[in-house]
């Protein structure tokens, strides 16, 4: 069954969701065990759940090099456009807010744009550009299942580095900190998404074998992994919390089970993917101004950063519909 047979309505509620809980992450709308349960458990979901759907679209159907190429255009679009956006916070971020002369910020810059972050979240859409390609290459040469584990071989060290801090000694922590100013933070980055786009690809290239499969197993199997994930993340000191063991299979079961249980409302399911997309970048610009300007914190913070990135979205798509604006459209 190729990915184009059917509709994946459930998909586009399941990704404005995982955007809503990304605006979690950086507003922290709850404290004490709550955020434990929301932000390190659930919301750190929603990343890696973008990049296993993002890998199965590409690698759905037609895959080819000018899809290849495509697709790194219209990612790099994404990436000029809120680029552009932010550019006054990049400037402030990457050449004023630390010591060094421009040559040396520059240097920071390239290497933020390529294994962290410019402008709030670009590592996102680098860790896409990057990571698709790689996987779309050394599939001519390589299995999946290979390719998986050499995801899996990158994905653990970072892991354990970041969640897994705090048990190393103080001669590992400080190697860790040195690593850490010198490449940036890796667990935002090309390196671990890489195993999530393999997850992708492997759920792509076996979509009629997993949709035979018996609901009551896929419902089963979300359960276990969303327990074990729970354990993990309750059992031990976090670090940056970015990342965790479980994350992996519970991002793969998590798109199963979505696939298993399509949506049939009527709902405008290209707004839902609009907002999504537009809420994932404009939050960043929102919490930030409200964070400077305002006393919101918590639960109103969320709640304000929230409806006006959806009001965003709504301008921009009415915009979007004139003829010369018709370039705002590059935003989602």
């Amino acid at each position: 069954m190729s990915t184009t047979s059917r509709t994946f309505n459930s998909i586009d509620i399941a990704k404005l969701v995982a955007s809503l809980l990304v605006v979690a992450i950086h507003t922290g709308p709850v404290t004490g065990l709550g955020y434990t349960l929301l932000i390190d458990w659930l919301a750190r979901m929603a990343v890696p759940f973008f990049f296993v759907v993002s890998a199965f679209f590409f690698f759905g159907k037609d895959v080819g090099t000018r899809k290849l190429l495509h697709y790194e255009r219209r990612m790099a679009l994404l990436y000029i456009f809120w680029l552009v956006v932010e550019l006054p916070m990049v400037v402030e971020r990457s050449f004023t807010q630390h010591p060094g002369d421009i040559g040396w910020d520059m240097a920071i810059f390239m290497r933020n744009l390529v294994l962290n972050s410019t402008f709030r979240g670009s590592w996102f859409i680098m860790a896409l550009m990057i990571g698709v390609a790689a996987v779309f290459y050394l599939s001519r040469y390589l299995r999946t299942w290979v390719i998986l584990l050499l995801g899996l071989v990158v994905y653990i060290p970072i892991t354990t580095c970041t969640n897994y801090y705090y048990y190393f000694p103080q001669q590992v922590q400080q190697a860790i900190d040195w690593h850490l100013q010198a490449f940036g933070w890796l667990h935002n980055s090309f390196l671990p998404a890489f195993i999530f786009i393999a997850l992708g690809k492997l759920i792509a290239n076996h979509q009629r074998e997993i949709m035979a499969w018996r609901k009551l197993e896929v419902n089963l199997a979300l359960v276990a992994c969303l327990a074990a994930s729970a354990i993990e993340v309750l059992s031990h000191d976090h670090y940056f919390s970015d990342l965790y063991f479980l994350l992996v299979p519970t991002s793969a079961v998590w798109l199963v089970w979505i696939l298993h249980h399509e949506a049939t409302w009527h709902l405008n399911y290209r707004l839902l993917r609009n907002l999504s997309t537009i809420i994932y970048f404009s939050h960043f610009i929102f919490d930030y101004l409200l964070r400077h300007c305002t006393t919101l914190r918590h639960l109103p913070l969320y709640l304000a950063v929230l409806a006006l990135s959806v009001a965003l979205c709504l301008v921009m798509r009415a915009l979007s519909r004139c003829k010369p604006l018709a370039w705002l459209r590059y935003a989602y």
